[in-house]
This record gives structure tokens, C-alpha cells and sequence, in this order.
């Protein structure tokens, strides 16, 4: 499973940012929210219109925690969190569908 969490922040409010795994569209997210999207095991890629695609490794039983902000300077899209630093940020946030 993999969670997928855009902070609260001025930059990019006004829109939602699509979230892209392994090429395809699998939802939007706007400032404050996150989604839950169940993937099978292996190697994927999270990406976005904007943004290049960024290989993850998924094992099974283990929820990965993403946080998305498209750099205006170049860098990953995404970075992996952990602990008590995901669990704030979805806690400040709500949960959108993943299609």
C-alpha cells in the first residue's frame, strides 16, 4: 500500500496535482490531502505531468508513506516519510479517492 500526501502550503493551492504510478492516472490532490492506493509488490513508479517518473520498491504488508511537491528547481517529486512525521501530516489532512 502506498500513501501519497500533499501538504498544506501556499505553492500550488489553487489546483490539484495528479499523481501518476507507473504511467497511469490514479488520482488528484490538492493542498491538505492525501490517498490511499493499493499496489502488489515490486517495483513501480510515482510520477506526474510535471514531474519524472521515480522508481519505488513495494514488499508486501508494508504501507509507504509519500509526500508530493513538485520542485520548481529540479529534485524528486517525492519524498518517502516515515513515523511520527507521516502520521502528522494525515492527520492535518483529508483523503481523496484513488481511481
Amino acid at each position: 500500500m502506498v500513501i501519497v500526501i500533499r501538504e498544506a502550503m501556499f505553492k500550488g493551492s489553487i489546483g490539484t496535482w495528479a499523481v501518476h504510478l507507473d504511467g497511469k492516472e490514479v488520482t488528484h490532490l490538492g493542498t491538505a490531502t492525501h490517498a490511499v492506493v493499493e499496489v502488489v509488490p515490486g517495483e513501480h513508479f510515482l510520477g506526474g505531468p510535471m514531474v519524472q517518473p521515480q522508481p519505488i520498491v513495494v514488499a508486501a504488508d508494508r504501507i509507504y508513506y509519500f509526500n508530493y511537491d513538485i520542485p520548481f528547481t529540479g529534485g524528486q517529486a517525492y519524498t518517502e516519510l516515515v513515523g511520527a512525521k507521516a502520521q502528522a501530516l494525515i492527520a492535518r489532512s483529508s483523503r481523496v479517492k484513488s481511481y
